[in-house]
């Protein structure tokens, strides 16, 4: 291997090891983390999902959901619906990742926020 092309192969590391540095420690890029609980197409709630554990109880009409946060990220512990497809989905903590029970009209949904930083102005 010649000289050059050690070279270009350690401006390549050095870019992709730069990238993830960026990537990681970008601080102008603030963002929350929440989930968004929805019942038949209306916002309940918002909480927070960085929070060290949390449960939420949802109870309507005889409908009760137990919603748990913990190691950022949320799933259903506990429903009465009688498929339990909400409860054996998991848990969800990415982006736009989301928990449905059909039978209830239920969401659980994971949002990243962005910052209210702007970037452009369009006119």
């Amino acid at each position: 291997m010649k000289l050059g092309d050690k070279l270009i192969i350690l401006l390549i590391l050095l870019s992709v090891i730069g990238f993830i540095a960026i990537q990681l420690f970008d601080s102008s890029q603030e963002s929350q983390r929440i989930i968004e609980v929805w019942f038949d197409g209306e916002l309940l709630s918002t909480h927070n999902l960085q929070e060290q554990y949390r449960e939420i109880l949802f109870e309507r009409n005889g409908m009760r959901n137990l919603i748990i946060i913990e190691d950022n990220g949320t799933f259903i512990k506990e429903a009465n619906c009688p498929t339990q497809q909400c409860v054996h989905q998991g848990m969800v903590t990415k982006n736009n990742q989301s928990i449905v029970c059909l039978p209830h009209k239920l969401i659980v949904k994971v949002v990243i926020q962005e910052s209210d930083e702007v970037d452009t102005i369009v006119r």
